[in-house]
């Protein structure tokens, strides 16, 4: 029989400065660029056939899947062209590595390639089949911070994950409509935690996963109220963790919290209606500048948040830790940890993590925008995958809008 050393964490947790408010009104637009262009290399610099999906650097560098030319081009934050390369075959997916690499799903040829952020060919990885590490129509991308690829495997109905070197780690999903199982799976984006949502395009829903491919939660079904989806592609994520849905079929972008509740949706900008928005990124770490590739109008778009109308809170000044209490429980596999945010914390991104000794993340516990109050979470020793952590001492970190709060012991023993 196991034994356990449970231990009551308390925190006092003071406000820290937001990096935008969570806006239930859409974003305003700023600017669009592209036109229609073929074909393929040839086709004029800065128009498109069919981008279908882009990413953004941290320098604010974006880059564009031009799919029916075949070929990923490179521009400004504002539009300015920068260069083009080619290599592929109907590219769709694509993603920027904690490197600098530039990731896309060459998905006609049922490869992945690497890029330098210039166009050098890094890197390729797949063939065609339904072996792990073969592809099926590979859609999606996203990469992590630990340089782990992440890849939509449409045709298969699965999603396959690699390492930085290309090497065949894990494969999850599976056809069906159950939860957890995908139908064609497009988009893909990874949130700090590692967890992993997936557009589960022919089900009409978003999934979420764990980094080992567990599956958490989904929201979503086919239809046109909010919250509802027809032909949902591209994802992304912001600073707070609110996640974007490209709803093609429905001619908007969908914003929803990291749960699934539903905040808002816009379907115009300054030119006109979308018409079959497809992709959809924000800047990292920026939380305010927003980009939506359109491949009915084969053009991309800027919104932005008004960061300024956001007022700041006073700065973080973490309070000494408060004592442990150590609770002997030999019939408890569960430690608590409690904390308590004061009113001017209210409506900030919160979040509570277990870590190991050596500094490696075993479990979010809380992830969101909490209110005023005590607030009492519990571990059950074990990390996201569900393996038992063992005995042992565990640190707990609970973070306000990015910040480090408040952090303190778990000691585990059986």
């Amino acid at each position: 029989m196991k034994r356990y050393l449970s231990v009551l964490l308390a925190l006092v947790l003071l406000a820290g400065i937001a990096p935008f408010a969570q806006a239930d009104t859409p974003p305003d637009f700023v600017l669009e660029w592209g036109t229609l262009g073929c074909c393929g290399l040839s086709a004029p610099d800065g128009s498109f056939y069919s981008p279908w999906a882009l990413a953004v650097a941290p320098d604010g560098t974006v880059y564009v899947t031009d799919t029916q030319n075949n070929r990923i081009q490179k521009f400004t934050a504002s539009g300015g062209f920068l260069g083009k390369w080619d290599l592929l075959t109907g590219p769709r997916g694509i993603a920027v590595g904690p490197d600098g690499g530039i990731w896309v799903s060459d998905s006609a040829n049922d490869r992945v390639v690497k890029f330098s952020s210039s166009g050098d060919l890094l890197l390729a990885i797949g063939s065609t089949g339904t072996a792990p590490g073969q592809f099926n129509f590979p859609w999606g991308i996203a990469v992590n911070a630990a340089g782990q690829v992440y890849v939509a495997d449409n045709g298969n109905n699965r999603i396959q994950r690699f390492s930085p070197t290309g090497s065949f780690e894990l494969q999850f999903g599976g056809t069906g409509t159950a939860p957890g199982q995908l139908l064609c799976p497009t988009g893909l984006v990874i949130n700090a935690a590692g967890a992993v949502y997936v557009s589960d395009t022919c089900n009409s829903r978003v999934q979420k996963f764990s980094p080992a491919g567990f599956y958490q939660d989904h929201w979503g079904s086919f239809g046109s109220d909010p919250g509802e989806f027809s032909s949902n592609y591209g994802l992304a994520l912001d600073v707070n963790g609110a996640v974007y849905v490209a709803d093609s079929g429905n001619d908007r972008v969908q914003k929803f919290t990291a749960q699934g509740e539903y905040i808002t949706e816009w379907n115009a900008s300054v030119s006109g209606a979308f018409s079959r928005p497809t992709g959809v990124a924000v800047k990292p770490g920026d939380g305010v500048t927003l980009y939506v590739s359109d491949i009915g109008d084969h053009s991309v778009m800027q919104f932005a948040y008004a960061a300024t109308a956001v007022p700041e809170r006073d700065g973080l000044v973490p309070r000494p830790p408060l004592p442990l209490s150590v609770r002997p429980n030999p019939t408890l596999a569960r430690s608590r940890v409690a904390f308590t945010l004061d009113p001017a914390s209210a409506g900030a991104l919160v979040r509570a993590e277990v870590f190991d000794p050596s500094g490696r993340i075993l479990r979010v516990l809380a992830e969101g925008v909490l209110g005023a109050g005590e607030h009492v979470l519990s571990w059950d020793g074990r990390d996201a995958s569900g393996v038992d952590a063992g005995a042992g001492v565990f640190f707990v970190q609970v973070t306000i809008d990015g910040r480090p709060s408040a952090a303190g012991r778990i000691v585990r023993l059986r």
